[in-house]
């Protein structure tokens, strides 16, 4: 039989501001009725039979139990309440459908140093929610990352208790532009109402031949006042191709005085990249830019390997577009991943390095047009965006994901005629 909760939560009240984001995200994949947390019932709660009602609740109502052990923790008496229900279970070697997480690497009683735990200093809130659900998917036997693709909300739409409107000053005004559907509902902080650019595709593909050239430039420009009106930095929310985000950046960059931050999806869920400072990696992870001649004309085609090496993705594209590449950069990292770029100061890091090498081979020959295929997070692309005026005429191609070609097909550009 069913349960009546994916997901309960026992907590300190110290911990409260950690807990309800966590319970924020939650229930976006599911919905609040199915999270055990008190603030989501607060009408069933106020009864005089609680410390009955509740125990049961954890104990057998309940599909993953997670509990936020802290110092004031077994202070508590509710939360005493809660634990005896709990421990139970490990006692009825249930202990699967327990989840243990600790600050200060706090000992609970009962547990003999020998429970493993998740630390939660340093954490945030949406990595904690994304180990949770981790969690859940291998207890019901699914891959750890199933729930992963449902994690669409964003970390910095989360109410903050320093802003009412949800986004701090040093994060920004939330901007959202998507050219995808839409997992989840749009924010209430959002500073204006969504870029939307979806009904001008199909899937990934634009539904006619002027999207890129003309339509998407402009619903940009239609936007452009509104945002120079913000207060600054804005925060991106990108829910976007990659030459969109690319295209962005050519707009939104401190010489046209914008400052902008951006909200990135990584496996630990959506993070805020601040890009004010570029900040190089504790190991040796800059790029690797190597060239090779193709002698089919006199463009020139870079290649972006960050997520996984992209060059014979790109060489596919190359011959079955019939371009005319004279000499292929190909910049990589040493190893390449989903978590390759590690925050935005390394994203901006990135940016800045890879624009200063770019800018060498286009000056010691100049082609006459630049085509980029990327493989990297769109945060990067869009501050590769906001140096594209050093290169010139551009390219930026968007990789076939839903035919099965693995191949490349034209995205935005710039300096068309």
């Amino acid at each position: 039989m069913a349960k009546r909760f994916r997901i309960a939560l026992s907590f300190a009240g110290e911990n409260r501001v950690l807990v309800e984001e966590i319970a924020q995200i939650l229930a976006t994949q599911f919905d609040r009725d199915s999270i055990l947390y008190d603030n989501f019932h607060k009408a069933e709660f106020a009864r005089p039979n609680l410390a009955f009602h509740l125990p049961d609740l954890y104990k057998n109502e309940s599909d993953l139990v997670v509990l936020v052990f802290c110092d004031d923790y077994e202070k508590k008496r509710w939360c005493n309440l809660e634990w005896r229900a709990i421990y139970s279970l490990i006692c009825d070697r249930q202990d699967q459908d327990i989840m243990l997480m600790r600050f200060n690497r706090l000992e609970p009683v009962g547990l003999h140093g020998l429970a493993g735990f998740i630390e939660l200093d340093g954490l945030s809130a949406f990595q904690v929610a994304g180990l949770i659900l981790d969690r859940l998917a291998l207890n019901e036997r699914r891959p750890r990352d199933h729930y992963a693709s449902r994690r669409g909300t964003l970390q910095s739409l989360l109410p903050s208790p320093q802003s009412q409107t949800g986004v701090g000053p040093s994060l920004g005004s939330l901007v959202l532009v998507r050219s995808f559907a839409p997992r989840v509902a749009d924010p209430s902080s959002l500073a204006l109402p969504p870029l939307d650019l979806t009904d001008l595709f199909n899937g990934r593909y634009p539904s006619h031949a002027d999207v890129w050239r003309r339509d998407i430039p402009q619903r940009v420009a239609e936007l452009l006042p509104a945002l120079a009106d913000l207060p600054q930095p804005l925060l991106l929310a990108l829910q976007t191709h990659l030459s969109i985000g690319w295209y962005l950046g050519t707009l939104l960059n401190p010489k046209r005085g914008f400052s902008v931050n951006v909200s990135q999806r990584t496996n630990a869920g959506e993070i805020v990249w601040e890009l004010a400072r570029a900040q190089p990696p504790n190991t040796n992870g800059g790029w690797l830019v190597t060239e090779e001649p193709l002698n089919r004309g006199q463009d020139l085609a870079l290649v972006v390997s960050v997520t996984h090496d992209a060059r014979l993705d790109a060489k596919r594209a190359i011959d079955t577009l019939a371009l005319p590449i004279g000499r292929l950069a190909h910049a990589g990292l040493q190893q390449p991943g989903p978590d390759a770029v590690v925050d935005g100061g390394h994203a901006r890091w990135l940016a800045d390095a890879l624009a200063m090498q770019l800018r060498e081979l286009v000056v010691a020959d100049p082609p006459r047009r630049l085509h980029v295929f990327a493989a990297c997070p769109v945060g990067l692309m869009l501050l590769l965006g906001q140096r594209a005026d050093a290169w010139g005429p551009s390219t930026v191609y968007e990789f076939a994901f839903e035919d099965g070609s693995r191949s490349y097909f034209p995205g935005m550009a710039s300096g068309l005629v």
